[in-house]
């Protein structure tokens, strides 16, 4: 894995461990404990489950039962700063590499009626920076909402100029205008 990937990664996971579920728990989004299983290289079992089937935290619900998440925190980049936040979920559709992506890993685990794992929700926060960073938005929705958005053509494509990987942006406010399960917070408003 490439030391770039390695540490977004381990900042990911620090950031939604650190700012993003605790504001999730105060908005009573989602409640329980969390495990993080992102960035668990030495970890069999949680390596798998981040590869295999892009579950990045498991949320324990005691004497009910784990529930998989999707997360992804993106940081405001000085030099790319239009339209931070954009409030919306982005999806890999396609790698450059041609590594399979969390499209092809969900859409096959959504359509297998519950055989496969996968993230029941999809996490999407926007931070002003790494570690030490303001949250400014976020976003959780059921996965299989996410993907019936872009499925039914409400997405839009974006490729990346520095990898050349594609990704389906799902916006927000295109989920409530579809009656999607999404809960929304944007600093000083809920939605």
């Amino acid at each position: 894995m490439r030391e770039d990937v390695k540490v977004d990664l381990s900042d990911s996971a620090y950031d939604f461990m650190n700012t993003v579920y605790p504001k999730l728990v105060e908005l009573n989004f989602i409640s329980g404990e969390i495990i993080s299983v992102e960035g668990n290289a030495n970890d069999y079992l949680k390596a798998l489950l981040d590869k295999q089937a892009s579950i990045d935290v498991l949320l324990v619900k005691t004497n009910t039962g784990v529930i998989g998440i999707a997360s992804r925190v993106q940081w405001y980049e000085p030099t790319k700063p239009r339209g931070f936040p954009f409030n919306s979920f982005t999806i890999r559709m396609h790698r450059a590499t041609g590594a399979r992506t969390e499209y092809e890993k969900l859409t096959n685990a959504l359509s297998a009626n519950g055989k496969y794992f996968y993230p029941y929700y999809t996490c999407q926060s926007y931070i002003t920076e790494r570690r030490t960073g303001e949250l400014v938005s976020l976003a959780i929705a059921k996965t299989e909402d996410i993907y019936r958005i872009i499925n039914l053509g409400y997405s839009k494509s974006m490729v990346n100029s520095f990898d050349n990987n594609t990704f389906e942006v799902v916006y927000w406010d295109v989920m409530q205008s579809h009656k999607c399960d999404i809960k929304i917070w944007v600093k000083n408003t809920i939605k």
